[in-house]
């Protein structure tokens, strides 16, 4: 068993939100409406039936952030790999953040490397590959010298939305990022000095219950020729050889999706999500139980 159990990714492999489950669920979103200004219901999954705007939506994250303390359970409590740890009696070094990218992901892993021995074991949860962090600039409420592009200080910047298009465009495509996934993690697999999991909480790259065309399904949904019926896409797509290698590849190399525990979870009574989006708890709990105990 390991002896301490190192979880790099953004948000999900963070825990972020899940401290929402410490309070008791009416009086939590009749607080959570207060704050954001329209009242909150929400759907069978967890998530408001109403899509929050993005001003609802600081808001809400201004609120969530503000539970902390009251809950008196910081998020990380319920992340996957505090969990997890729990599970196996050790500790835990906990390096996601949220809004990381996979370029910070991989950065921060490296700078951990010295940490590590042969009997640690490391969670390494990727993003969405759109993401970019920028080096060498400062964002003085983040603790870290970088800035990401999906930060509301970024995406708010007059042109983004036409900067996004160009650079799909002239930039990094589709497929170019998928490579960029699969040179990440092939190469912490290669260094990492311990065992490695990979988890997808965005069911992008790992094999799973639903989507299981993968990586297809995310290139098709960044193509400039999207196609609705993957089976065209797949006939019309220049490269295919190429990602059916791929998705060989990435299905042997990560972890089974959390959407594998997803109907357990609602049979159970309890929500997949937390109110803007993350997996909540139980979701974490379950995927624990069911996949990542049996992955070591």
């Amino acid at each position: 068993m390991p002896d301490k159990i190192f979880i790099f990714g953004d948000s999900f492999m963070y825990g972020e939100e899940s401290h929402q489950h410490e309070f008791d669920e009416a009086e939590f979103l009749k607080d959570a409406s207060d704050a954001v200004g329209i009242k909150i219901e929400l759907d069978h999954h967890g998530v408001p039936i109403k899509p929050f705007t993005d001003k609802q939506r600081n808001k809400y994250i201004e609120f969530i952030n503000g539970c902390t303390r009251r809950s008196g359970i910081h998020p990380n409590y319920y992340s996957m790999g505090a969990i997890l740890a729990r599970k196996l009696n050790c500790e835990y070094d906990m390096q996601a953040l949220s809004g990381n990218s996979n370029n910070a992901i991989y950065k921060t892993f490296i700078d951990c490397i010295p940490k590590m021995t042969a009997d640690s074991l490391v969670l390494f949860g990727i993003s969405v590959p759109n993401r970019k962090t920028y080096y060498e600039q400062w964002i003085d409420r983040h603790p870290v010298n970088h800035v990401t592009s999906c930060w509301s200080d970024v995406t708010a910047e007059p042109g983004y939305d036409k900067f996004e298009e160009l650079d799909l465009l002239y930039g990094d495509d589709a497929t170019a990022r998928v490579l960029q996934t699969y040179s990440f993690i092939t190469s912490v697999k290669s260094i990492c000095p311990c065992p490695v999991l990979f988890i997808d909480p965005f069911h992008n790259f790992c094999d799973n219950k639903y989507h299981p065309d993968v990586p297809w399904n995310y290139v098709r949904h960044w193509s400039d020729q999207p196609q609705d019926r993957l089976h065209t896409f797949k006939q019309t797509y220049p490269h295919p050889e190429l990602l059916y290698w791929l998705e060989k590849q990435f299905k042997s190399l990560f972890v089974y999706g959390i959407s594998e525990v997803f109907e357990e979870v609602t049979a159970d009574g309890h929500h997949i999500q937390c109110i803007n989006g993350h997996y909540s708890k139980y979701t974490y709990e379950r995927y624990v139980d069911k996949v990542l105990l049996n992955e070591i």
